[in-house]
């Protein structure tokens, strides 16, 4: 390992292996330049190494009482610290090449095209929540990106633990570099735990785009009977068919990823257990908006999940706002709240009822409040489980739910 190196990069360990590839931990030798002092410092560590090498072969006290001499020789503190002020300037990275061919594929050109199709797409992208591309050889074919030393987040699950609106937060830098994969008719197609790092600031990057799909290279890229992805994190309408463009492959992994930060399970159904959040979650009323986001994306049908990323950040944005909207304890202040906001509002109020038809809203049901007096029309929707109240202006729509505000896009109202 130690001498074993691609291009410009070092090989310092082994991250991580799947079936055709592997990823080292390697460093950039050409950024680290050393002086004559630094070489004159190494060799006092060099010197150290072998004494203590030789103390080794002796008897355990000689040698423990060799140790203790070799730590107060002169030079050797100001060496270690040289070295550590080198480790701190080596330019790191995650270095990806596959196997030998004969160790993992029927198909050794198939797998090399995947890769320089990664390194394709990483070349074009640049985002907060996507690695960075810093060097790749297609002829190799290999690929060197950021190293996330804290590692992915099969390490890091209870980062966000209880923590409701972090792990919204964080979901949604996470879906916005899947948005731009999106834009450019990619499917990433295995997002899960091992595949989303964090960064030192602490931001979600997914890495890993070997299965990527490219709309317009779908038959290029996809074989019949490919079964991309990773079964625990794949939605089941997506299983054993054809991955064209499908951005509900992507929004489903993206719900189980929020459900998997905030859950006490490493490994989950495929479709949401009601109230699971609620287990491991305080705050009840957070508990239920992530719920509901989670409940739109981790379902049994595709008809069921939100239709895009687009519509998953949109439902985040609205859960964050509720979460810090104030509480109202009655009905009039929810009114009240939504009365407050620019602009003219129309409040609607949706009571559930099981035992009737959902009537039309009516415009008899007209409430007045304040000056200028907006307009609240009152109705009834079958089924809602709860008492919901809509607050419209021209550009947005405010929702109240079971005394929880939230945004809520028009096309997405009741009444």
């Amino acid at each position: 390992m130690a001498h074993d190196k691609q291009g410009k990069w070092r090989l310092i360990r082994k991250l991580g292996e799947g079936g055709q590839g592997a990823v080292f931990l390697a460093f950039d030798e050409e950024s680290l330049q050393l002086s004559a002092w630094d070489i004159a410092e190494l060799h006092k560590l060099t010197a150290a190494a072998d004494s203590m090498k030789h103390g080794r072969s002796k008897g355990k006290q000689e040698a423990e009482r060799e140790t203790i001499l070799i730590k107060n020789l002169p030079g050797v503190g100001d060496a270690i610290a040289s070295l550590v002020d080198l480790a701190a300037k080596m330019r790191l990275g995650a270095l990806k090449k596959l196997k030998p061919p004969e160790e993992w594929s029927r198909d050794p050109q198939h797998v090399k095209d995947r890769l320089v199709q990664e390194i394709a797409v990483l070349r074009e992208l640049r985002h907060p929540n996507l690695p960075n591309l810093l060097d790749a050889d297609e002829r190799g074919p290999w690929l060197v990106t950021e190293y996330y030393a804290r590692g992915d987040l099969r390490r890091n699950q209870f980062i966000f633990s209880n923590q409701p609106e972090e792990a919204l937060r964080a979901i949604r830098g996470l879906a916005s570099g899947v948005a731009a994969l999106h834009k450019k008719k990619m499917i990433h197609r295995d997002i899960k735990s091992e595949n989303i790092f964090l960064s030192p600031d602490g931001r979600l990057i997914l890495g890993d785009f070997g299965l990527i799909l490219p709309g317009e290279q779908a038959d290029r890229f996809t074989k019949s009977g490919d079964n991309a992805g990773t079964y625990a994190w794949m939605p089941p309408w997506a299983m054993n068919v054809r991955h064209e463009f499908m951005p509900t492959f992507d929004v489903y992994a993206l719900g189980k990823i929020l459900w998997f930060l905030l859950s006490d399970k490493e490994a989950l159904p495929t479709e949401y257990a009601d109230g699971d959040l609620l287990r491991t979650i305080d705050d009840v009323r957070a508990a239920r908006l992530v719920e509901r986001l989670v409940r739109q994306c981790v379902v049994l049908r595709e008809e069921d999940c939100l239709p895009t990323v687009i519509d998953f950040i949109a439902e985040i944005d609205d859960a964050i706002e509720a979460l810090n909207a104030p509480a109202p304890a009655t009905e009039l202040k929810m009114i009240a709240h939504a009365i407050s906001r620019p602009g003219p509002i129309y409040l609607v109020s949706v009571e559930a009822s099981t035992n009737r038809a959902a009537p039309a809203c009516m415009p008899p049901g007209v409430w007045k409040f304040g000056t200028p007096a907006p307009k609240a029309v009152v109705c009834r929707r079958q089924g809602s489980g709860h008492r919901d109240i809509w607050a419209a202006n021209p550009q947005s729509q405010t929702t109240s739910s079971g005394g929880t505000l939230y945004r809520s896009t028009p096309a997405r109202g009741g009444g």
